[in-house]
């Protein structure tokens, strides 16, 4: 079988058996090796959540990425393969460490679970499984440990191992693989406005230049500039844990992220 037909056959399975977890879509035309990822666009509100919850439907999903995946649609038109989220980010955050754990929203912590009391995010109660959005509580009560990690298992590291995998296909099919994991932004907080004078449109993350090789990173932002859009740089979003786990440029690996 050609390299092109089997990753294209090896997208199509994958997408039949992780169906309801996540949402895979094959390229439509010979494969490019480029995944594009939307991780925060799941509009799934689990019953479970409704009900646990001390807020209303409309509250918790404003901190998805609304719609985000719908502006990625495009994507396999051209060749890429395109990995969306099905659950809302309430529920859980894919682009969180999977041991990013908030002791203020779990019963107890697992046995051997070390936080990272330098995780600004986490301490802001924005784990891998959210305490707050939009600054208000989540849950009515604290979360049960081995539910906790069940959702973990069953949403989270499926995610990441596809996203590997996907990635590591590519790169030995081409030579390298690049992954855009695309994000939209909310009006930047007062915080940030002195130091950004005009908000941009568009802020691509390398995580400093350690995800991706830095002439990929000024192709894409050169382009977005062309098209018209202000440009900003890894401030204040520089990339999140999927960047960092998946951008290894010395490996062929490129990770970008791109919010909108």
């Amino acid at each position: 079988m050609h390299e092109a037909e089997a990753i294209t056959e090896f997208v199509q399975r994958q997408a039949v058996h992780w169906r309801g977890v996540l949402r895979l879509t094959a390229p439509l035309r010979e494969p490019v090796p480029i995944v594009v990822s939307s991780p925060h666009s799941g509009r799934h509100l689990p019953a479970e959540l409704r009900l646990s919850s001390a807020l209303s439907p409309h509250e918790l999903r404003r901190i998805e990425d609304r719609f985000v995946d719908l502006l990625c649609a495009a994507a396999p038109g051209y060749g890429m393969t395109l990995l969306t989220a099905v659950w809302t980010r309430g529920w859980i955050d894919l682009n969180r460490p999977p041991m990013a754990l908030d002791p203020a929203l779990l019963r107890e912590l697992p046995p051997d679970h070390l936080m990272d009391e330098r995780d600004e995010r986490l301490m802001a109660g924005l784990g891998v499984i959210p305490r707050l959005a939009d600054g208000r509580i989540i849950h009515r009560q604290r979360i049960d440990r081995n539910a906790a990690c069940e959702r973990i298992v069953r949403h989270h590291l499926p995610w990441h191992r596809l996203l590997a995998r996907l990635l590591a296909r590519l790169r030995d099919a081409h030579g390298s693989a690049l992954l855009l994991d695309c994000h939209s932004m909310p009006t930047l907080p007062d915080r940030h406005a002195s130091s950004i004078p005009l908000m941009p449109d568009i802020i691509i993350g390398d995580r400093y230049g350690a995800s991706a090789d830095g002439r990929l990173v000024q192709r894409i932002g050169d382009h977005f500039s062309a098209l018209g859009y202000r440009v900003g740089w890894n401030r204040p979003f520089a990339g999140g844990y999927t960047t960092e786990r998946h951008g290894k440029p010395a490996n062929g690996l490129h990770a970008i992220q791109i919010e909108i």
